[in-house]
């Protein structure tokens, strides 16, 4: 796929048009949105357990990741402010992987990452999705 057509989450879900009342919105649609799939990603099943996913002591990051200038230092900057046993859940579709060996190698680096900064009960989720998968490394404090 070119790159002039490739679209992050955040700017596919912004065009969804919003048809709730303007005076009782207290989040944006596409944070709504996002927060479910990524929920959902992180093995969150219904409203319930997606609000707690989206909780203060849950963190993540979506498809900010390969923006980061120092990855590491990003995270340790994450683990810092997570509280005990928080999460941090990173998803992103790395549309820079060309075979499923690169997609699996890119999401085993970051769980590595989160191992060596002090995340434990690391896991990487996979849901296929066109035109990239996404993945989310996720990590206990």
């Amino acid at each position: 796929m070119e790159e002039n057509n490739r679209s992050d989450l955040e700017s596919i879900f912004a065009q969804v048009e919003d048809p709730r009342m303007e005076r009782t919105r207290r989040h944006r649609l596409r944070d709504i949105i996002i927060l479910a799939i990524c929920g959902t990603l992180c093995g969150a099943e219904g409203w319930v357990e997606i609000e707690e996913f989206g909780r203060a002591k849950e963190a993540f990051a979506i498809n900010s990741v390969q923006l980061w200038s120092d990855r590491k230092a990003a995270i340790r900057e994450l683990y810092r402010v997570l509280r005990p046993d928080g999460m941090l859940a990173l998803t992103l579709q790395p549309h820079n992987a060309k075979t499923d060996q690169d997609f699996k190698a890119i999401g085993e680096q970051l769980l590595f990452d989160l191992t060596q900064i002090g995340f434990f009960n690391t896991k990487l989720q996979i849901k296929e999705h066109t035109p990239t998968n996404i993945l989310c490394a996720l990590g206990r404090k």
